[in-house]
């Protein structure tokens, strides 16, 4: 049995790689224990591995598999504006389970910490300890607030990302690390905060990323 501590896990590739690079021929069991100290970063992390061990488990082909659940997991990561298809993956996966454990949070004190452990057919098991407020906030994370609409939540995104006053810093930052066809995908991104190849249409990615 092999077990591998991530004590800061705000960065989940070093948790995928871990385990992709592990040899064919290696059949031990393994455990990874991951762990940060912002709550919407675990949150965010416990969703997306929800739905990637709940993927493993369906009866799809194996390139079908990995296309939909690679598009699903970079936009929940990544892009500041999903589509339905993606929403509805979270709400139909991850929400489920994350609320059921809510519903046994509420009856806890205030701090109170409560361990929840999944096991997948692909026997795959994912134990997480959260206190009774990070759970709570884990269940928002799968909803969009009612009152946010697209304009609003990009409003607030360019605020940050375009802002005048850091004109400068930008521009330095641009000039320094990117070639210039890269400057322009740079560009792109901070308009409009969906990780999509350049040319692709942005139909349909009108959903707030909660």
């Amino acid at each position: 049995m092999a077990d591998r501590r991530v004590p800061a896990s705000g960065d989940l590739r070093n948790v995928v790689r871990t385990v992709a690079d592990l040899p064919s021929q290696f059949e031990k069991s393994i455990t990874l224990t991951i762990n940060d100290r912002n709550s919407t970063v675990v949150a965010r992390n416990l969703i997306l591995l929800l739905l990637a061990l709940d993927t493993a488990d369906q009866h799809w082909s194996e390139i079908d598999q990995d296309r939909e659940v690679t598009k699903t997991l970079i936009h929940i990561w990544y892009s500041s504006f999903i589509n339905s298809r993606t929403l509805s993956r979270i709400q139909a996966k991850a929400l489920p389970l994350i609320a059921g454990v809510c519903d046994e949070a509420l009856f806890l004190e205030p701090g109170a910490f409560l361990s929840k452990t999944w096991y997948f057919k692909s026997q795959r098991s994912l134990q997480v300890t959260l206190n009774r407020e990070e759970w709570l906030l884990a269940r928002r994370l799968c909803c969009v607030p009612g009152s946010l609409t697209f304009e609003q939540a990009q409003k607030i995104r360019t605020a940050v990302t375009l802002a005048p006053e850091r004109a400068d810093y930008m521009d330095r930052w641009l000039y320094k690390e990117l070639t210039p066809a890269l400057r322009v995908g740079q560009e792109r991104f901070r308009e409009d905060g969906m990780l999509l190849p350049f040319g692709h249409t942005r139909n349909g990615f009108n959903i707030p990323n909660p």
